[in-house]
């Protein structure tokens, strides 16, 4: 069977964190079924090593260096408020994802986008050429759905004109199944994996007075990274806390100057962006992660924190409350609330032996429910077999 992959977001090179987790998928279902990938062009002409099992057609839709729709820090939706002028080019770049998918569609027997907005375009495409598409949903293109009428649009066409929708986790499927009663034959829920290299991290539990706090993710709104800092204002002595903030953004700045505040100093790193096979390296030494988000589809960097045996405290929202059980493979606290935050951080900093038996819980829950991603593009795979059939 040879398969479409359709994707706007994706790494085009070696050390590029857009879409890792779609290129993780990708990889896998490349090892059993013929598989090639279309992508939006970036600004520079893609590095990707040749042993791929996969390959890459790339779309243009501007001059290179304008080419800055695709592969941002946040998504589409970050990238137009930051750059309100690449509105612009909307026009060429729907087109041209059209039509390169229309070609990948003749060449094919089934297209698998990812998000909405990919999913509509590419059941446009199958119509026209016949191939069934499926679309994985991810979580930011429902949530805007009662916020915006072009995302209504959007998600009407996408569940109108493929097969199947997949959602990340059963929340999400559930919150889909509300908007469209009629099409729960076509959902279904397929969670992500999570990367081998997370659970062959040897975690050393740290017994020094050092804590050290890690979150990870895009520095955005959404993520709502400034409350990890509000909570840290509430613990008073900060002079044995550590605290990696892993990820990039429009609020870099922003998180500096409240590390400045509050006198972190050279004990707050904000990495930026990192290659992703640099992060086990970071888990490694966290004594506790923190996902502070308003919203998530089902969060990649909760499900390898818990492979990684670190303890998670996190907002207490729907795709998170599904993998954590609270006081048990971890802590929840309600969203936006950093007095809570900042008690969950004291109650884990203050007990080494309840951190050990949360991590423990943790590394356990990913095993136990088989959260890697050859399982996930098995699912998959089954997927496409039942589509091809009929």
């Amino acid at each position: 069977m040879r398969i479409a992959f359709i994707t706007t977001s994706f790494p085009l090179t070696e050390c590029s964190v857009s879409g890792v987790f779609v290129e993780k998928l990708a990889w896998h279902i490349a090892q059993e079924e013929n598989l090639f990938v279309v992508v939006p062009s970036g600004t520079t002409r893609q590095k990707i090593s040749s042993q791929k099992p996969y390959a890459i057609t790339e779309f243009r839709y501007a001059p290179r260096k304008w080419q800055l729709i695709a592969h941002q820090c946040g998504g589409i939706p970050v990238v137009f408020k930051k750059h309100r002028w690449l509105i612009l080019f909307i026009p060429a770049f729907i087109v041209s994802m059209l039509i390169t998918t229309i070609r990948a569609g003749m060449r094919s027997d089934l297209i698998h986008a990812n998000w909405a907005l990919t999913g509509a375009i590419a059941g446009l495409a199958g119509k026209l050429t016949r191939t069934p598409v499926i679309t994985t949903l991810r979580g930011s293109d429902v949530s805007r759905y009662e916020k915006s009428w072009v995302d209504r649009l959007i998600l009407r066409i996408c569940i109108k004109t493929n097969k199947r929708v997949i959602a990340v986790c059963k929340p999400l499927m559930g919150e889909v199944s509300k908007y469209f009663p009629h099409a729960t034959n076509k959902l279904l829920s397929v969670h992500n994996g999570v990367d081998e290299s997370f659970l062959k991290i040897k975690k050393h539990y740290n017994k020094s007075s050092l804590f050290r706090i890690i979150s990870i993710g895009s520095l955005i709104p959404r993520k709502n990274m400034s409350l990890i800092f509000k909570a840290l204002a509430e613990l008073g002595d900060l002079s044995d806390i550590y605290v990696d903030i892993v990820g990039d953004g429009l609020e870099y700045d922003m998180l500096l100057q409240l590390g400045d505040e509050l006198g972190l100093g050279e004990r707050l790193r904000l990495t930026g962006s990192i290659v992703p096979n640099d992060l086990p390296e970071y888990l490694g030494v966290a004594d506790v992660f923190v996902l502070s988000s308003y919203a998530e589809g089902r969060p990649n960097s909760v499900i390898e924190a818990l492979a990684s045996g670190v303890p998670v405290i996190a907002t207490d929202i729907e795709g998170v409350s599904e993998i954590i059980t609270h006081d048990k493979n971890g802590l929840l606290f309600p969203s936006g609330d950093h007095i809570a935050l900042a008690n969950a951080l004291t109650r884990l900093k203050e007990d080494p032996d309840l951190r050990r038996e949360i991590a423990k819980n943790g590394r356990n829950y990913i095993i136990e429910n088989k959260l890697s991603w050859t399982n996930c593009a098995g699912q998959y795979l089954n997927i496409y077999k039942d589509i091809h059939k009929k």
